[in-house]
């Protein structure tokens, strides 16, 4: 009684394996005689010969020609698909030559093979598609356009500041009025020469420095020079007249 369940245990998944390997032979071998008898085809051998010559245009019409005659000649698909690919370098047509083989005949023995002619006729066909490198060059030429417009706005940032320092400069040097905004006056008296500044809606020390020297930093100066009516920033009125020391 062990022993019959010995057998069943070990020997029927062996005797099932080997059956289905003997299936799987059997079907290669099948397709393998399918082949050859397309092969004796009168149009294919006419179209191997043309092929083995070197002439292969005439072979790739007579291997079409043939399955015009017969659909059933699945080995021309095979051969078409050959020729496309390593002869005319047309990839789409040589792809879809070999997986109608394949779906014919899917017990080939030459199925891997197919397979990996497949994934490279489809990293052929894209390495040679025309719009991909045309993409890449304009992506290329935008960055680096891109990269050139931002140095150049940058150099004209710093080209504007440096303007409205040397005009303010020029300005508070001359004695001359803030035509601008307005707000700046030159007082009379004994304090001749002396500018002014009436304080705007909106103003901080480091926008009327910005104004009047062309740089923030100069808030520093005009606190200074209005210490008393001006201890705190934060006590700056609008209307409050402030002095611009040069």
């Amino acid at each position: 009684m062990k022993y019959l369940q010995w057998v069943r245990l070990w020997f029927c998944p062996l005797l099932a394996g080997l059956l289905c390997c003997l299936l799987a032979v059997a079907c290669q071998k099948d397709a393998a005689r399918l082949d050859r008898s397309d092969e004796d085809h009168p149009l294919m051998r006419k179209a191997a010969a043309k092929k083995a010559s070197g002439e292969f245009d005439e072979a790739i019409r007579l291997f079409r020609e043939a399955l015009e005659a017969d659909t059933r000649l699945t080995r021309a698909h095979l051969e078409l698909g050959v020729l496309y690919e390593s002869k005319k370098e047309d990839y789409i047509r040589a792809i879809y030559h070999y997986k109608y083989y394949l779906e014919a005949r899917p017990t080939t023995d030459k199925r891997r093979l197919l397979e990996d002619s497949i994934r490279h006729a489809e990293q052929k066909y894209l390495t040679t598609f025309p719009l991909r490198p045309f993409v890449e060059t304009e992506i290329k030429q935008l960055r680096e356009e891109n990269k050139q417009l931002r140095r150049r706005s940058i150099e004209l940032n710093q080209e504007l500041r440096d303007l409205k320092t040397s005009v303010n400069n020029l300005r508070i040097s001359s004695g001359l009025p803030d035509k601008s905004t307005g707000n700046i006056s030159e007082s009379g008296g004994a304090a001749r020469g002396v500018k002014t500044y009436r304080v705007q809606a909106g103003d901080t020390l480091m926008k009327i420095a910005e104004r009047v020297y062309g740089d923030q930093a100069g808030w520093v100066r005009i606190q200074a020079a209005n210490r008393q009516k001006l201890p705190d920033t934060n006590k700056m009125k609008v209307g409050m007249d402030l002095v611009i020391p040069r």
